[in-house]
């Protein structure tokens, strides 16, 4: 990110020079570069939301394809616009809190637990429409699919809280899943019998 470095030096300058002492330019120049990151990252989701979407929309309208119809229907592409503010946040982020050590990991796990929270409604909102789509064929229409993809949705929430964890303690997700598999052994020799 030069370009964004070149415009923290410059910040850093017109604070200088408007008067204002050193230790207190660094927190004014934090301030102004958050409000100036909001702004971009309500920019960037209105834009995705407002004008992109809906365009989007518009053409998957007019394609012959019905699954497509089904993404929109069933808001895959909406949970998207809400990436654009993260990836804002995610990638601006490190330049901004440059001298905030203490702050910096903070607020990058915030930015990632988020990510990972959208993404999860993503592949929830695309197993929906998964569903629906063969529901909807002769084939599978006396198989329990409900049950299938209901099983498929709790493995997504279990992994997606095994990532959360992993984020927030600091460790690594293999940490939790030899510690998930553990905990199955013990219960599969307690309840074995039944």
């Amino acid at each position: 990110m030069a370009g964004f470095e070149y415009i923290e030096t410059w910040v850093d300058e017109l604070l200088l020079a408007s008067g204002i002492a050193q230790e207190w330019a660094i927190y004014l120049r934090l301030l102004l570069l958050l409000v100036a990151l909001v702004l971009l990252a309500v920019m960037g989701f209105y834009v995705a939301k407002k004008i992109i979407l809906p365009y989007f929309y518009k053409q998957v309208k007019k394609s012959p394809a019905q699954w497509d119809d089904l993404l929109v229907d069933k808001a895959v592409f909406h949970n998207f616009s809400h990436l654009v503010p993260a990836i804002f946040v995610r990638l601006l982020a490190p330049s901004i809190f440059d001298d905030f050590e203490t702050v910096l990991p903070i607020v990058i796990k915030l930015t990632d637990i988020y990510l990972i929270i959208v993404a999860l409604k993503i592949i929830i909102a695309v197993i929906k429409v998964a569903e629906f789509a063969f529901s909807s064929l002769p084939a599978f229409q006396n198989k329990p699919l409900t049950s299938y993809f209901q099983l498929l949705r709790i493995l997504f929430y279990i992994a997606t809280a095994i990532f959360l964890f992993s984020i927030l303690l600091g460790k690594s997700p293999v940490y939790f899943l030899s510690a998930f598999g553990a905990m199955t052994a013990i219960l599969l020799l307690i309840f074995k019998d039944t």
